[in-house]
């Protein structure tokens, strides 16, 4: 199952923007100044940016109080919602009608309803359990991935 496309489109214009204040915050990629030209990074250079945010979680709270690009209330309480996001390896294990169970690897493990986003998770991995490195994020009542994975 995925996130519906509407939703998917609201998730990828909070994520580059926040993705974007990250980046000003932090100085990764001081070239980098603007929205289209981070999505137009390769995907290794998004990485990074990503890598920076999940490790400087207060970026998104600084994003909230900025209110940088005036969103909506709402859209403000997804984005401080992912301080709350669960990062590292996870075992894609079995895909159902309503979601995606991911179990973490940790030492006692949590399960996971994840939402695709563009592709469908059968499609992404069609062998399950598969091992992958990611980041999960509560969306309102749900939780999906990022967007990216590494295997």
């Amino acid at each position: 199952m995925r996130l519906p496309a509407s939703e998917v489109e609201r998730f990828y214009r909070l994520y580059f923007a926040v993705l974007c204040s990250a980046n000003q915050q932090l100085g990764l990629a001081p070239q980098v100044t603007t929205i289209p030209q981070i999505m137009a990074m390769p995907q290794e250079e998004q990485y990074a940016l990503r890598q920076g945010l999940y490790a400087h979680r207060e970026v998104l709270a600084t994003f909230v109080q900025a209110h940088p690009a005036r969103f909506s209330d709402e859209d403000l309480r997804i984005v401080a919602s992912w301080m709350h996001c669960v990062q590292g390896q996870f075992y894609v294990l079995r895909h159902l009608k309503a979601y995606t169970i991911f179990l973490d690897a940790a030492e006692v493990p949590k399960a996971y309803g994840v939402l695709a986003l563009h592709d469908d998770f059968p499609v992404m991995f069609p062998r399950v359990p598969f091992l992958i490195d990611t980041v999960l994020l509560p969306f309102k009542d749900q939780i999906i991935y990022d967007g990216q994975c590494q295997y």
